[in-house]
């Protein structure tokens, strides 16, 4: 378009040019020829110089003439085109301005159509055909595959990165390449693969390649379908465990066609329980094989049926094939099938239920009159409001009340007050719940406002899935016991302060045994040692010598006796230093005597504690000592003296053939000397307790507790 206006623009200049030229060459020659002609060469120099004066401004004058309508005709000719130019420039304008718009909604499509790609749910790759790069790729591919873009922006990598076992690999890739070589798009969709992210990950998924041969490229999409081939696994496996459940289900399933009975479908126990084949049920209606013992009954479910679409525990009765007649419980519920409408049923044989039923109506009856000629009042009570729900005739006699003053109200009337009421509920509610039984005995009030002695025993009743039905309290009048307990009380006090009279008395004596032993007998016989020992120096007779020796030995057994008899009637040491150092010497004596290691250990020095108590915890560990001598065959004995926490801990062990502890109850006094019986017995009377461990063939140990005053 330049080259063409730079050549009008010299052609017009230099047709111009050519123009005036030509003009001016014709004026110059033919003007001079005709004023020659005109005037001769007559004409004098002045006139010649005024002519061509004139000739020269009549040759301006007409080149300027000339010249102006040339160039007025190159100015038309300049405006015709500059118009023309500017309406091409218009056209170009708006050509221009249509062109953006067209590329704007261009780009508005590509920004819109890129951003439905990028976020649709699918992935979506584009990839080159000829070397397989990848020119787009939307972050659902890369999420779905579970790699990051740049390990699946070529073929190679994708393939090596997605499908790492590489016979698998090599599978794929033969089945897609094949179906691109082919070109037929049908085949390029491929669902259940399973390929592996980059977390190693299992993944099933669906890809489809769209190939554009003219433009080179491979649009590839991908959906996972993980989930919904777990889900359709899952449906497929619940298909075939309803199939399953339905033929083993041990409970009898029909499926029926509302409109005529017809049977459609039953299980194996269905078959069992009314005793046809199941080519004798499939097309007949139930009403044509007199399954229903009552018409009537069939028509009532039927309209129910209409009606509710279902039915909970309808009972009715059944008749097998050999005309046994049945108690059945269904449960009903009419279902689309196919368009149809089909009835399921299952079907329970209650016959025995209804059998027990009744047994067990007999029972509860049988049981309420067992309960209503109890001694013991009986009460259902509602643990939270504490109302009594239910009262035997026994209460009557106990409380005042008849069961029906009482039923309906709480159980506040039977106490004396507000606060024995509420001291009642904080004693039992935390062992009810802990528990789920309470036992105590209570002070509660007759209608007449008299105070009764009761023995409460208050118990937790649930079902078997453990819903609480309620609690049940067991009262029984004690009032006549506690009195006899009061009394036996007294006498046991007296008995036990008669028995420590006793001890003490036949401890007494022993010493007063042991004194005059040791004072008058002893005293003797050492004189009469003596005495013998100076005949002795004085006789020369040998056979009067060898039986004054003889003699003087049976006084030194006598003597040697007498002091062990007077320290086991009442050892001296024990009122002169102590229970400890008492201990230790009894120690020391067991492994002389017995010949068994016996070994005493204290952290006690002194112990402030009467001469009762003391005479009475020596002759326990002394009967416990001897016990272990004379009956457990032990090799050793270990005894132990300690003070804890207010508490005197006395442990006596051994290691011995050991004995069954739940005998100790039988074991009477006299047994095994002083007799276990005896022991709980001086232990009781210190206020003290006593616990025993023995192990057959392992030992004995007994641990003593005597509180310290």
């Amino acid at each position: 378009m330049a080259i063409s206006n730079l050549k009008s623009k010299f052609y017009s200049s230099t047709k111009i040019s050519l123009i005036y030229l030509i003009t001016s060459c014709v004026y110059i020659i033919f003007s001079d020829e005709f004023t020659l002609h005109l005037f001769g060469s007559t004409l004098s120099v002045s006139t010649l110089t005024t002519i061509q004066t004139y000739k020269g401004l009549l040759f301006v004058f007409l080149t300027s003439a000339l010249l102006f309508l040339l160039i007025q005709r190159e100015i038309k000719a300049k405006r015709k085109y500059i118009q023309e130019l500017e309406l091409q420039k218009q056209d170009l304008l708006n050509l221009t301005a249509e062109n953006e718009k067209v590329k704007k909604s261009l780009q508005e499509r590509n920004v819109y159509i890129e951003t439905i790609l990028k976020n649709l749910p699918l992935g979506i790759a584009v990839n080159r055909m000829d070397i397989g790069t990848t020119t787009f790729m939307n972050k659902n591919f890369s999420k779905i595959y579970g790699w990051p873009e740049k390990d699946l922006d070529n073929v190679d990598s994708f393939f090596e990165k997605v499908y790492p076992d590489e016979k698998y690999r090599e599978k794929i890739k033969e089945t897609m390449f094949k179906a691109i070589e082919d070109g037929d798009p049908n085949q390029m969709l491929w669902t259940d693969i399973e390929i592996t992210t980059g977390t190693g990950k299992k993944k099933i998924i669906e890809a489809q390649n769209i190939p554009v041969f003219d433009q080179n490229l491979m649009i590839s999409t991908v959906r996972d379908t993980t989930q919904q081939n777990t889900t359709e696994k899952k449906v497929k496996e619940s298909e075939a465990k309803f199939s399953t459940l339905f033929k083993m289900n041990p409970t009898a399933i029909v499926f029926t066609r509302l409109s005529d009975g017809a049977i459609m479908e039953v299980n194996q126990a269905y078959i069992d329980l009314f005793g046809y084949s199941k080519e004798e049920l499939i097309n007949q209606s139930t009403k044509k094989i007199s399954i229903w013992a009552n018409s009537k009954q069939r028509d009532l479910m039927i309209k129910q049926l209409m009606q509710d679409r279902f039915i909970h525990d309808f009972e009715a009765q059944a008749v097998r094939k050999d005309g046994q007649i049945i108690e059945t419980l269904s449960y009903l519920q009419v279902i689309d099938h196919s368009g149809v409408d089909s009835i399921i049923a299952i079907i329970l044989d209650i016959t025995e239920k209804k059998i027990n039923e009744h047994k067990i109506e007999e029972s509860r009856i049988l049981l309420e009159k067992i309960i209503n000629n109890l001694d013991e009042a009986v009460l259902l009570v509602d643990p939270k409001a504490r109302n009594i729900k239910l009262a035997n005739a026994a209460v009557e006699r106990i409380f005042g009340y008849s069961p029906k003053e009482i039923v309906g109200k709480q159980t506040k009337r039977l106490h004396i007050n507000q606060k024995m009421f509420e001291e009642f509920g904080k004693r039992s509610v935390p062992k009810l719940e802990k528990e789920g039984v309470f036992h105590t005995e209570f002070q509660m009030k007759h209608k007449t406002g008299n105070i009764i002695e009761t023995e409460n025993t208050v118990s937790t009743i649930k079902e078997e899935d453990g819903w609480s039905l309620g609690v049940v309290s067991v009262i029984r009048d004690i009032t006549k016991r506690k009195k006899t307990e009061g009394k036996l009380k007294e006498y046991q006090k007296s008995l036990k302060m008669l028995t420590t009279e006793i001890a003490l008395s036949e401890e007494k004596q022993r010493k007063e045994i042991a004194a005059n032993i040791h004072d008058h007998l002893s005293q003797l016989l050492v004189i009469s040692k003596m005495k013998l020992t100076d005949i002795q120096k004085d006789t020369t007779s040998p056979k009067i010598l060898d039986e004054l020796k003889a003699v003087i030995n049976y006084i030194s057994e006598a003597l040697e006796n007498t002091r062990k008899i007077t320290y086991d009637l009442s050892p001296p040491v024990l009122y002169e230093l102590g229970l400890t150092e008492t201990l230790y010497w009894l120690a020391e004596k067991t492994e002389e005597e017995h010949r068994i290691k016996t070994t005493f250990s204290s952290n006690v020095n002194e112990l402030q504690i009467t001469e009762s108590n003391l005479i009475f915890i020596y002759r326990i560990v002394q009967e416990l000592v001897n016990n272990s001598v004379k009956h457990a065959q032990a090799k050793n004995i270990d005894i132990s003296l300690k003070a804890l926490n207010g508490e005197l801990e006395i442990m006596i062990s051994d290691n011995g053939k050991g004995f069954n502890v739940k005998n100790i109850p039988q074991i009477k006094i006299g047994k095994g000397g002083f007799g276990l019986f005896t022991v709980r017995e001086r232990i009781q009377n210190l206020n003290g307790r006593i616990s025993i461990y023995s192990e057959m063939k392992k030992g004995t140990e007994v641990k003593i507790y005597i509180p310290l005053e």
